[in-house]
């Protein structure tokens, strides 16, 4: 990844709140109050920015349930659903920083999986000859 276009996924992602509200979205459409209920400490003036911000970046769309008041319904675009393996990688991440054992685990035999890069053309796994990262 370039430093451009990591410039560009911490702008669209890049704050507390941002990355939370996909992972709530996941699972399908969402009201406001079903958002500011899931996450209980985000201030009201917040989540509304946030999602007007990643609407802006088209990773949530907003579609209205009610005319009077004006209520909305928030989902994921299909460039926000695809955060999904975003956020296993960084979860994963953050449970091996804290020395715990990863959350997503391999459901036949129980071992913590790994994030490979995969050749969807292919179908192999892309490891560097030299152990660098990929870049």
């Amino acid at each position: 990844m370039t430093s451009r276009a990591l410039d560009r996924a911490l702008t669209a992602l890049g704050d507390r709140w941002s990355l939370q509200i996909v992972k709530v979205l996941l699972p399908g459409p969402k009201r406001y109050n079903d958002l500011a209920a899931a996450l209980d400490t985000i201030a009201p003036n917040v989540l509304a920015a946030r999602l007007r911000h990643l609407t802006a970046a088209q990773l949530v769309e907003a579609q209205p349930y009610q005319d009077r008041p004006r209520r909305m319904e928030y989902s994921l675009t299909p460039d926000g659903r695809s955060l999904a393996d975003v956020l296993g990688v960084l979860e994963t991440w953050a449970d091996n920083v804290d020395g715990g054992t990863s959350s997503q685990l391999h459901s036949v035999c129980g071992t913590a999986l790994q994030w490979r890069p995969w050749c969807p053309t292919c179908e192999q796994i892309d490891v560097p000859s030299d152990g660098a990262i990929w870049v």
